[in-house]
């Protein structure tokens, strides 16, 4: 894509109909991401600030996500989060999470996607940390808690994502569990997909990591067992994460285990002693029962 066409498609950003402008925005992020000199380009010829305008201000839901989209895509070029930022993109994608309804389920998911991008490792760590207490400052994890809540599929996965990464930070940790965060994070390791469980496990891990009180509300909310259970049964990534997880849980998760181990190996003995009691009186009412007699030939 050359510099003039770049520069064709911000007119249409800024002067396009609906359509035209979610035409612009899907352009621009199939070209821009993983190209240094295009995206140096876009920068100059002020891609960033139209679509965040188109983000804040589109009247159809069809352009807004197409916006947030280029902006998570485009983000993915180390250059960009900086002008993302700059052009106020932090408030407007936050803005668009929270407005997030059933209606328009994707636009959750493009919103959630482009915040992660804005404090990945690409980013550096003092930008990345900037970054991350702005998206906090924007009462960002409200929403988030909200669409691992209530979400579909990509939107619980994206939201997770978001918020494990947002949980690096001491103060976030505690934001998300007064937002009751852990809750619905515990119910998507037991219940989500696998990839939905990979993020959630992360974010339950980040969120507990150094911090007692939220280590035992995660135990309380019922999070060992399918940690353990995964830990024990999932493969690669996921498997390394309930790892990591229930060391950052240690010791209060190692506690709680060998609390219902005791409590399982009670049941189980109570269990026991009822079969056995159950079966009792049928053995001994076949003990006295006479054996069959043989028939007599002849």
């Amino acid at each position: 894509m050359s510099k003039k066409e770049i520069g064709e498609h911000v007119k249409a950003l800024k002067a396009g109909n609906d359509r035209e402008a979610a035409a612009a925005a899907d352009a621009l992020q199939k070209d821009i991401s993983y190209d240094d000199d295009r995206a140096a380009i876009a920068i100059e010829a002020g891609v960033i600030p139209p679509l965040v305008a188109l983000v804040t201000n589109g009247s159809n839901p069809r352009g807004q996500r197409a916006a947030a989209k280029a902006l998570a895509v485009i983000s993915l070029n180390a250059r960009i989060p900086a002008a993302i930022v700059a052009a106020g993109g932090i408030g407007a994608l936050v803005a668009l999470l929270r407005n997030w309804s059933e209606d328009h389920l994707y636009l959750g998911f493009e919103a959630a996607q482009a915040l992660n991008h804005l404090y990945s490792d690409d980013v550096g760590a003092v930008e990345s940390a900037a970054n991350r207490a702005a998206i906090v400052n924007a009462a960002a994890v409200d929403p988030l808690v909200a669409l691992v809540t209530n979400g579909s599929i990509g939107d619980r996965g994206q939201a997770a994502r978001a918020l494990a990464a947002l949980a690096l930070c001491d103060a976030i940790q505690e934001a998300i569990a007064d937002a009751g965060g852990i809750p619905p994070l515990v119910a998507l390791v037991t219940n989500g997909a696998a990839d939905e469980q990979k993020w959630a496990v992360r974010a339950l891990g980040n969120v507990g990591s150094l911090n007692e009180a939220n280590q035992e509300e995660i135990v309380a909310a019922g999070a060992v067992y399918p940690l353990v259970k995964l830990m024990r049964d999932a493969n690669g990534s996921l498997k390394d994460a309930a790892v990591e997880a229930l060391q950052n849980l240690d010791p209060v998760a190692i506690t709680s285990l060998t609390w219902q181990l005791q409590a399982l190996q009670a049941e189980n003995a109570s269990l026991k002693r009822r079969l056995d009691r159950a079966i009792a009186p049928a053995q001994d009412s076949d003990g006295d029962k006479q054996p069959p007699q043989k028939r007599s030939r002849g």
